[in-house]
């Protein structure tokens, strides 16, 4: 797979994603070293830490006291990854909304904006997909 566009390559320069107007600032493409694996490696922490609870011990227990492998595997898997599919998306969206000044330089199209209605209707649209198919 070609990483730089036939115009850059044939100038001998290193493509720098500015050909797109949804690749302004170079902060949106850095996704390079160690510091992208941080976020990754801070959730499999946080899930070793919490599965060493006492909390969570008992939890198992009473998830295992309670219902059937089936049950636990077909019900419990969708319900837990659902939570966590939705507490995610929903944050990300509240960044989006509440627009904090943080954020606008790590936003892939900044003269682009999602309005609470079109939000609305794509959570609509996903709640009915995740019900349905």
């Amino acid at each position: 797979m070609e990483t730089t566009p036939p115009q850059a390559a044939h100038k001998g320069a290193q493509y720098s994603g500015k050909q797109h107007k949804w690749a302004e600032r170079a902060t949106t493409r850095a996704n390079i070293g160690l510091k992208t694996l941080t976020p990754t490696i801070g959730v499999l922490a946080l899930t070793i830490y919490i599965n060493k609870t006492i909390a969570a011990k008992r939890f198992y227990v009473w998830l295992n006291h309670n219902y059937t492998p089936f049950q636990i595997n077909a019900w419990w898997s969708f319900v837990i990854t659902t939570a966590v599919y939705w507490v995610g998306g929903l944050i990300f969206m509240a960044i989006d909304l509440i627009k904090p000044a943080f954020a606008h330089k790590y936003k892939i199209q900044p003269t682009q904006s999602v309005s609470p209605k079109d939000y609305r209707s794509v959570c609509w649209i996903v709640v009915r997909n995740q019900v349905m198919f």
